[in-house]
Formats: structure tokens, C-alpha cells, sequence
């Protein structure tokens, strides 16, 4: 009975081994893109409204992009108005690189951190 059962096991391992076949699983070679938060991070110089005050800042801004990936309609969200000027104008600037899953028209959201200087 001992021998049924060990040779029962030995077959079972033997077929899941034959059917597994990890090697096959090709990797991409694709570098991964950079979330729009870090695109826009490296177009945006640091806002001279931020100079002024003691620290860094966190500001939401939501915006649309046109068929050549430029900015548009980008809103910033903050009570101050000099900031708010100066980062519509930085990114009404800004061309990013999007991925396929994009679509036009469709409203972004982004937090941008700016550290103090």
C-alpha cells in the first residue's frame, strides 16, 4: 500500500513539473513612463509666490491635454493668486508624454510638492 501511494505522488509531481513551464514568460525590455505628476515636476521651475514664505507647499492642479499632448485648461487649486498665476502660466507650458491608455479630453488630477529652497 506504501508503494501505491509514494509511486501515486510520484506521477503527480511528475505531471504538474512536465505541464509548468516557468520559462516562457517573456519580459518587456520597455522602460515604464513617468507618471505625469514627475513629467510636470521636472518642466515647473519653483514658484516665486513660494520664495516669499518659510517651507515647501503642496498644490492640486487638474487639467486637460490636446492631441499633441500640450497643457490645457490647467486649474490650480490655492487661495493664493500669485501662485496660482504663476503655475497656470508654467503649465500652460508643459508638454508631457502620455501612454496609449490616455484619452483626449480626459481630466487629470496631480499634487505637486514644492520644497523649500
Amino acid at each position: 500500500m506504501k508503494t501505491l501511494v509514494c509511486s501515486w505522488m510520484l506521477i503527480g509531481l511528475a505531471t504538474v513539473a512536465a505541464f509548468a513551464n516557468p520559462g516562457t514568460k517573456k519580459q518587456s525590455k520597455a522602460k515604464p513612463q513617468a507618471n505625469l505628476e514627475q513629467q510636470l515636476a521636472s518642466q515647473l521651475t519653483y514658484p516665486e509666490a513660494l520664495r516669499e514664505g518659510k517651507g515647501g507647499s503642496v498644490v492640486v492642479v487638474q487639467f486637460r491635454l490636446a492631441e499633441n499632448n500640450s497643457v490645457l485648461t490647467p486649474t490650480v487649486f490655492t487661495a493664493n493668486e500669485k501662485l496660482k498665476s504663476d503655475l497656470t502660466r508654467q503649465l500652460l507650458n508643459a508638454k508631457l508624454t502620455v501612454g496609449e491608455q490616455a484619452t483626449p479630453g480626459e481630466v487629470h488630477t496631480a499634487r505637486l510638492h514644492f520644497k523649500a529652497e
